[in-house]
């Protein structure tokens, strides 16, 4: 469980001595009139903000970025996420606005209200992905604690591998737990794959990756709709129970930055299915 708290003026206080990278997600209490915070920065960085919602009487967030009276990012419904190159070091500012179908009028008291929102945000030097141009080394395992983007564009498979899971357990297992790690150039379109539950479960799904520069968000298609993972630093999840059944889980690239960076997407994936007694 995370404190919910009000958005602070900075995200880059007192101890923040540059570091080439940071990520955190919190939880944020964001009065609907907007709330606004600063980014104090000594070289160009590539920015990523994700803001979720913990109360559905609010879908989406309005992020909107500035240097000064220069508008970086115009204010953008972030259903998934924002991303921009902030190109020249010195002070941001960052706007956070719920939005979506609110009753609630400006001027009207309500509009001190906050709602809460887990907010995930990183920024990483941009000459951390313009040395991975230059480099031909290795991609870190994921699951050996590093991981994320690496090798030069040219050696990014451009075929996206078909992904199977459950299928080399067997038959009468009722609970298995697999994972796998996937290097591509980019997931232009969504990758689905086939899970089957043989009896009520607890089922996992996971994917983790850099998230800044490049992320994969998973989510589970059921009969009711798409449950989309939750975002936390580097993982999106979701744990879910499901009655007996054949279910589908969606992997995607959101909101890619533009130009492409260079690098290859790596990203790890998890499924659990447990069942119950």
């Amino acid at each position: 469980l995370l404190a919910v708290t009000p958005l602070p003026s900075t995200l880059t206080p007192t101890w923040y001595h540059h570091e080439d990278e940071m990520l955190f997600s919190q939880m944020y209490a964001l009065p609907m009139s907007g709330a606004s915070t600063t980014l104090n920065l000594a070289a160009p960085m590539v920015l990523r903000v994700l803001a979720e919602p913990a109360d559905l009487l609010a879908p989406r967030v309005t992020v909107q970025v500035m240097r000064g009276s220069e508008t970086i990012v115009y204010p953008t419904e972030a259903i998934g996420s924002i991303v921009t190159r902030l190109s020249q070091p010195g002070e941001y500012s960052l706007r956070l606005m719920p939005g979506g179908d609110l009753d609630c009028l400006p001027g009207a008291g309500c509009m001190h209200q906050a709602l809460p929102f887990m907010v995930t945000i990183g920024f990483t030097q941009l000459a951390q992905f313009e040395g991975i141009a230059s480099s031909s080394s290795v991609v870190t395992s994921l699951f050996g604690g590093g991981g994320g983007d690496g090798g030069t564009s040219s050696d990014c498979p451009a075929e996206v591998p078909v992904l199977s899971f459950g299928g080399n357990t067997a038959q009468e297992a009722a609970s298995w737990r697999e994972r796998t790690e996937v290097r591509v150039a980019a997931l232009t379109q969504k990758l689905e794959f086939p899970v089957k539950v043989r009896r009520p479960s607890v089922v996992l799904i996971a994917a983790w990756s850099k998230f800044t520069g490049r992320y994969a968000r998973i989510a589970f298609k059921t009969e009711e709709g798409v449950w989309v993972g939750e975002q936390r630093l580097r993982q999106s999840a979701l744990e879910i129970e499901l009655p007996p059944g054949e279910y589908t889980v969606v992997l995607e690239e959101p909101s890619p930055l533009w130009p492409a960076l260079p690098g290859c997407l790596v990203f790890g994936v998890l499924v659990s299915v447990t069942a119950f007694g």
